[in-house]
């Protein structure tokens, strides 16, 4: 298949990622393709650095990674469109597994891979790879979920998602969504006749985050731009996403009552002491059964302190993203 694709880059001050990014799409085996890097006015080297390697720079005022990706819309003028991130490497044969999917199954809309931390992560970022692997923390979500053969699905998460340009450009994105705009993108493209396929083939190394702040904060934002979208679209609500907030509103109450009946009734902190026993063990078999390919004993205990981590710092974005 000979048809030219966009790769649409969002940026801001990415000049630590970028190179190794553009060097992955630089080693593509499919040779048909332009890239566009959406610019978020960077102060540092990121521009030039995309320019060195033959990247198209268009610049974006917007506030968040929907706007810079309706920005890239406004400028593709090819058949297909694919995104990444700054923070990904594509592997060699990653554009090529694509466009065969397309090749191969012509009435679907959009295609895309999995993504798993590079080797060269740090130990910390090889945990969080785990955590963002397991279902404890994904719960219904796409993003973790790695299938060993090509099948039809819901979503393919933006670093890693190629689609035809016509198909996209009729839904566009929710530029009012801090994150889950490609959920949201690619709910009204089956809501709209389309079909989406998700192939092992296409990957794409992505660096996790590698300290306790940048975990954080990126939970924080999946809670906070999916309540968002929940509130916007509520076909998309799903009961797993509440629970984290549920707990951070209920579990002092329950704390306060337990210790209360030490005076007169032990049973029910009895009862306090189990369920704080069953969710840490929870959080064990979590890491245990994650998808991820870094599973050993130290990522294990990592992602063991991490998932109650994740679980508050998206219970609080969700409890954020209900009041917006």
């Amino acid at each position: 298949m000979t048809a030219k694709v966009t790769v649409v880059i969002p940026t801001i001050n990415n000049e630590k990622d970028i190179e190794d990014c553009l060097k992955g799409l630089q080693k593509q085996t499919y040779k048909d393709f332009e890239i566009l890097l959406v610019d978020g006015y960077s102060k540092d080297k990121t521009v030039e650095i995309g320019k060195k390697y033959g990247a198209k720079v268009v610049y974006d005022d917007g506030h968040t990674r929907a706007h810079a990706c309706n920005t890239a819309l406004k400028h593709v003028k090819t058949s297909y469109i694919a995104f990444t991130d700054a923070d990904c490497i594509p592997m060699p044969d990653w554009l090529e597994e694509i466009m065969k999917e397309f090749e191969e199954n012509g009435n679907i809309a959009g295609v895309g891979g999995p993504n798993y931390a590079p080797p060269s992560d740090s130990d910390f970022a090889k945990a969080v790879d785990v955590v963002y692997s397991s279902r404890l923390v994904t719960g219904t979500a796409r993003y973790g979920r790695i299938y060993e053969e090509t099948r039809e699905i819901e979503h393919n998460p933006g670093c890693n998602a190629a689609y035809k340009t016509e198909v996209l450009k009729k839904v566009g994105f929710d530029d009012e969504l801090p994150t889950a705009e490609d959920v949201v993108a690619d709910y009204n493209i089956i809501r709209n006749g389309g079909i989406l396929y998700f192939t092992p083939k296409a990957v794409v190394w992505h660096h996790r985050r590698n300290n306790l702040k940048g975990f954080w904060k990126q939970i924080y934002r999946y809670g906070l731009g999916r309540a968002m979208a929940n509130k916007k679209y509520k076909e998309l609500f799903n009961l797993f996403h509440i629970m984290p907030s549920s707990a951070i509103i209920l579990f002092p109450v329950f704390t306060i009552i337990a210790f209360l009946s030490l005076l007169c009734c032990k049973f029910i902190f009895y009862l306090w002491a189990v369920s704080i026993v069953v969710y840490l063990v929870s959080c064990l078999y979590g890491a245990i059964a994650s998808y991820s390919k870094y599973k050993n004993l130290k990522t294990i205990i990592i992602a063991l302190f991490l998932i109650p981590i994740a679980h508050l710092a998206w219970g609080i974005g969700y409890l954020q993203g209900m009041r917006k």
